[in-house]
């Protein structure tokens, strides 16, 4: 199901792109990322998109209910997806949305574990240093996990750099019972 989310995703980004409209379908890719999202236990939004109690034409009625000041693109992107019983991809296309989008602009996606929370200062350091070493626009996403004890885990395009004394910890004990 992922390629066909990328393949529908891409489509509409290009399409988009093509209208120049895609700040207004970015937005609306935000508005169904919300309504996605809100209220995750028995979100109502998520279970009307998959539910079988209601028929194709209600579901499709629902959803774009949500959509009416949204752009024809959208809409129309939308109407597709349900037309060819599809809905249930709507759910991964805010996040593939945003990675394809990344993608095209040459925007790496990093994460950053720490084991306490980074500082404005501290992020913005980190984002300097890896636009440096990457030559690439960098945007951050971080996270703590206090088990790291102290220092950073960062991944970036699928690697994985680990220096935090967790791991250094993990290391030493690995080498002392072999």
């Amino acid at each position: 199901m992922k390629v066909l989310v990328q393949r529908y995703t891409y489509a509409l980004i290009l399409a988009a792109k093509e209208a120049k409209a895609l700040d207004a379908v970015t937005k609306d890719i935000a508005q169904l990322e919300r309504l996605l999202t809100e209220n995750l236990d028995g979100n109502e939004f998520q279970n009307r998109i998959s539910s079988p109690i209601y028929t194709k034409a209600e579901r499709k009625e629902y959803i774009l209910s949500h959509f009416q000041n949204a752009h024809d693109l959208t809409k129309n992107f939308i109407a597709m997806v349900m037309d060819r019983g599809r809905e249930k991809i709507l759910i991964e296309v805010p996040s593939v949305f945003r990675q394809i989008q990344r993608m095209i602009e040459g925007i790496v996606w990093v994460q950053i574990t720490s084991a306490k929370p980074l500082s404005t200062q501290e992020l913005q350091a980190f984002q300097i240093k890896l636009t440096k070493s990457l030559n690439k626009k960098v945007e951050c996403s971080t996270e703590v996990d206090p088990t790291l004890i102290s220092g950073v885990v960062i991944e970036v395009e699928g690697k994985r750099f680990d220096s935090s004394l967790k791991r250094k910890i993990e290391e030493l004990h690995t080498l002392l019972i072999h």
